[in-house]
Parts: structure tokens; sequence; C-alpha cells
């Protein structure tokens, strides 16, 4: 029998990659099925508990090093790319292990080095491109994070079988951004995740107090891309203009958490703005659903999870116009320009006043839901596959 292997090696939540890990686990563990063998290596301990559910699947832990991991990000950001992979085949242990197994397959769902070091067929993942496309944020066109980003992307899509990629215009990016590129190019779309679906969640004392308030909701760590001031510097209008309403925001207190909240005491807003700090899934989805709706003025694309998950929780997603989002959503989201508050005030302030287009934006949502389950998912796995001679 054929062999595929999943490598991982990313934490198990937390993160849209995490969310898209396991959306691929599930869909590989059916559709292999009397095709290939599968085994999942993994690198991070975190994931043994949810593994052990994939009882046909084969299991590995190899574990990680996160100082040779940043060795060949340095071989990398030179475009010392040959180094890396003598230096992989040699001392590498996750490299010599992949070799030794001669997989017919190996998928990497993240960005990772070694997808470019290893003698198997690749199937990889590029997520985003906003290296090239947003460079002005420090966290994505650093000189260093840059020049890595360029050589391991040209080297992925040069060296791959295939790649998969966000959206259509993920793949128009990856096409128009490397010239010779050998890997066939596939989207294979986001979808919500696993935990969405839980309808016995209950809110912890944490968040209790909100939920009778009205509120909008931004789950998303705190880098300058995600353009929390600008929501804040929108809810400063939205407080002028007399509103009584509160932003609830997700994520660990760190990167701009102190320079977002020194605007929230310079304004004032105290009282209107929460930073609620990690919140689980439980959590998650009680505020999903009880919000006036949840609120996106990202700069990066092409597309995003936290809208999808909103319009499976019937919570109206507003969301930046940017790159694939509205070719994502389409009327089921309220849209504006990530660069002006104003925009953002505005489109709340239409569904603080008007709950029919509030609940027409989430039947809208209601006749697209299917575009993001796990069946979707399946079902575009399944044609790529094909279509690349992978399954008959």
């Amino acid at each position: 029998m054929k062999k595929l292997a999943l490598y991982i090696d990313v934490e198990n939540q937390g993160s849209g990659v995490s969310q898209y890990v396991k959306s691929l686990i599930l869909a590989l563990d059916n559709l292999l099925a009397g095709n290939y063998e599968l085994t999942i290596v993994y690198t991070v301990n975190c994931w043994t508990e949810y593994l052990d559910r994939f009882s046909e699947s084969k299991k590995v832990f190899v574990k990680r090093s996160n100082l040779i991991n940043r060795f060949y990000q340095i071989l990398f950001s030179v475009g010392l790319v040959y180094f890396a992979k003598l230096f992989a085949r040699l001392f590498d242990t996750r490299v010599r292990y992949l070799d030794n197994q001669h997989f017919d397959y190996i998928v990497f769902p993240a960005s990772d080095t070694i997808a470019c070091l290893v003698k198997s067929k690749v199937i990889g993942t590029i997520h985003d491109l906003m290296h090239r496309y947003e460079r002005k944020f420090k966290e994505s066109g650093g000189f260093f994070i840059y020049n890595y980003r360029e050589n391991y992307y040209r080297t992925l899509l040069k060296s791959a079988s295939i790649v998969f990629v966000d959206s259509n215009l993920g793949k128009k990016q990856a096409l128009e951004s490397y010239r010779k590129v050998s890997a066939s190019v596939n989207p294979l779309p986001y979808i919500a995740p696993d935990y969405i679906y839980n309808e016995k969640s209950t809110p912890s004392e944490s968040i209790k107090e909100y939920l009778n308030q009205k509120y909008i909701f931004y789950p998303a760590v705190f880098w300058s891309h995600k353009n929390h001031l600008n929501l804040l510097k929108a809810m400063n209008l939205l407080k002028n203009r007399g509103y009584d309403l509160k932003l609830l925001l997700g994520g660990k207190k760190r990167l701009e958490y102190n320079k977002l909240k020194k605007f929230v005491d310079d304004n004032n807003l105290e009282s209107n703005v929460v930073f609620l700090g990690y919140i689980s899934d439980n959590d998650m989805i009680c505020l999903y659903k009880n919000a006036l709706a949840m609120v996106m003025p990202t700069y990066f694309g092409p597309t995003n999870i936290p809208p999808i998950e909103a319009i499976l929780l019937n919570c109206p997603p507003i969301v930046s116009n940017n790159y694939a989002m509205p070719e994502q959503y389409g009327n089921a989201a309220l849209y504006f320009n990530p660069n002006e508050p104003e925009q953002i005030a505005n489109a709340v302030e239409l569904l603080l006043n008007d709950e029919n287009l509030r609940m027409e934006i989430i039947n809208n949502g209601s006749k697209i839901k299917d575009k993001f389950s796990q069946e979707r998912f399946y079902d575009n796995l399944k044609s790529i596959f094909k279509n690349e001679k992978i399954l008959n």
C-alpha cells in the first residue's frame, strides 16, 4: 500500500493554522482509507490526546528542535538553501526519519521549512503572501522575515508537487509573485473549526456579565496588521455619537497591547472596551452568539477564519473589504475600508439602528453555511487529489 504522511509542527490551538491542520486530519483520515497508509508525524506533545481518536492512522512523535528551525530560517533568509538541505540530511532527525520512511507524499499544512528539505514528493501550503502585499508591517515585511519567506515560498513553489492556497486570489498572487512555479497550485478554502459545532457550550463566569449587554466582538492576536487601533478609534466615534456599546477583544495581552491600552485610557474608553485575554472554545461560541456583530478590520488576507465562525453562529460579520474577503462572504457581511475608522463606525451604526438589516445579513449567511463545512472541505480535497492522480 502507498504511504502518505501529514507533518505537524504547530501548537494545537490558538491559531488559524492549527484549525486548518485539524480539518486536514479529519479529511485525510476518511479520504485515504484503503488507498494509502496515513502516518501523522507530530513534533508537539499537545497533539497526543487529539490524535488518539484516529485509531486507524499511525502516529509518530519526533521531537521538535527550535534551534534547528531557527538555523534554517537564517540560512533561507540569506539564500543558502542548498546548505540547509545538506545539514538537514546529516543532522536533523525529523528529516532523516521522513526520508527513511520513503513516503509517497508528505503533506505540510503550515510554513514548515523542512518541506523544502525532504526527498519525498511534497504537498505544501501557502496561507498568504502578505510579506509582499503588506510589507509596511514589521511582522511580515521586516528584512529578516521578508527574505526568509521569499526564499522559502520560491523554493516551495519550485520543488513541491502540489501547493494549497486559501482562495482563487491566493492562487493568482502565488503565480504572479514567482516566475518559476513547478507545483500545481490549488485553492483549498478555510472552513470553521470543529469546536464551533458544540451545541452544549456554557459561558464561564468571566464573560457572563457581558452577554446581556450590547457589544461587538473581535478575537485576534494584537499584531499591528490586525488593526485594533482603527477599531478603537471607531469606538471613540460611536461613544461621541451617544451609543452605549462595548467592544470585547480576545487575545493574550502582548505585542501591541500596551499601545492599545494607552489609547483606551487616554480617550476615557475604559467602560467601553474590555480586554478579555485568552478565550476558551466554549466562551468563544457564547461571545459570537450574543454579539451585535463580529468586527474584523484586519489588513491581511486573502481570507480569514473568524468571519466564517461568525456566520456559522449567526453573528453578522463586519469586515475589511481587502483581498478575497468580499468573494468569500458575499452579501453575508458588511464591508469597510480598514484605513477609515469612520467607515468602521458607520457600519456598526447601521446594525445598531436597523435590526432588519442585521437579520438579513444573518439569513444571507445561513444560505452559504454549507460552503464552510467539513464535508465541503473533504470534497474539495478529494477533487484536488483526483485531478492530481493521487487518488483514482
